[in-house]
């Protein structure tokens, strides 16, 4: 994941669109697969960068809006899981326990 990424970013900044794409392209379908989802936004950031550079403006806008919602998945879900740690540290010193870590 992470090697295909910088390899993207690579070929990106040496110019050759197409094979920081494909790099970028094999890096999302990996990340999406672990349901990682910063690494997700990121990847569907630079790929809009790329197809940006191509041209494609309309492509990119879409990618781009698709990691902003991916980016705003994950905020919500780091929100959530630091909420849920908080409701669980009185339930579990009451009951004599150590709390949870957050994930």
């Amino acid at each position: 994941m992470l090697v295909d990424q910088l390899l993207g970013q690579i070929a990106y900044f040496e110019g050759e669109l197409p094979q920081a794409q494909q790099h970028l392209e094999v890096a999302l379908a990996t990340v999406r697969a672990s349901k990682q989802l910063v690494p997700i936004g990121t990847s569907l950031g630079f790929l809009a960068v790329i197809l940006q550079a191509q041209g494609q403006r309309a492509a990119a806008e879409e990618m781009m809006a698709d990691a902003r919602q991916v980016f705003d998945l994950a905020a919500d879900a780091g929100a959530m899981a630091r909420f849920q740690h908080e409701l669980a540290q009185p339930r579990a010193r009451g009951a004599g326990q150590a709390p949870p870590e957050p994930a």
